[in-house]
């Protein structure tokens, strides 16, 4: 018998994450760290997220999460948050325009 699979987590922008979404994706920047989450950054767009992962303010990092609903509010609960202060943005962008 086959092992349920998990939905995969979809690349998006901060502005193209809706609440219809099941699982998305999305990198940007670390700011106002707190014990229940962050606010991630990204191109003067922001989101919050809901996480006990503790990261540092100004980190970059990719989020892995469920975008929900709070008091009228788009928050991304997070599944997975990963460090990639070693991406190289420009080698990422380039490789994201070609579709590879």
């Amino acid at each position: 018998m086959e092992k349920p699979r998990k939905a995969p987590a979809i690349e998006k922008t901060i502005p193209e994450i809706n609440e219809s979404d099941i699982k998305v994706r999305i990198i940007g920047t670390v700011k106002k760290p707190d014990k229940s989450g962050f606010t991630l950054e990204r191109e003067n767009n922001t989101i919050r997220v809901e996480s006990q992962d503790n990261v540092d303010d100004g980190a970059l990092v990719r989020v892995f999460g469920r975008p929900t609903n709070v008091n009228g509010n788009l928050v991304l609960s997070s599944e997975l948050v990963q460090d990639v202060n070693c991406l190289n943005e420009k080698v990422y962008k380039k490789i994201k325009t070609q579709g590879l």
